[in-house]
């Protein structure tokens, strides 16, 4: 029977150990080139984006006619009088109260903590 000696054992162990690492390392980069994120986009159905400006501002037209007329004319003959843009203006006007009440608040605690110190 013959012998045979494997004078280098320690080389192979790090052969071994340095491909595993480099597929590793391929795969991880492989991944990382195949990952997307979200990303906006802004290419906008017309006939959807048209009814959000009809349900925020009460302006434009809905589209298609018969499909409105149909099942949601109540809607469509109120939508003016409905819309969120007089909602968004008077809250924008409430801000600017709130940011006296802020500043009258903030200057009497600074006041507060000069005399306690």
């Amino acid at each position: 029977m013959p012998v045979v000696w494997i004078i280098n054992d320690k080389n192979n162990k790090d052969m071994k150990q340095t491909s595993r690492t480099l597929t590793l390392l391929a795969v991880i980069a492989v991944q990382a080139t195949m990952a997307q994120a979200q990303y906006a986009t802004y290419n906008h159905d017309s006939p959807k984006q048209n009814q959000i400006t009809v349900m925020e501002t009460g302006t434009g037209a809905l589209t298609p006619e018969l499909y409105y007329w149909a099942l949601h004319n109540k809607y469509k003959k109120t939508a003016a009088t409905k819309n969120k843009l007089s909602f968004r203006t008077i809250a924008g006007a409430n801000l600017y109260g709130q940011v006296d009440d802020a500043e009258a608040i903030d200057s009497a605690l600074v006041k507060r903590a000069e005399i306690e110190a």
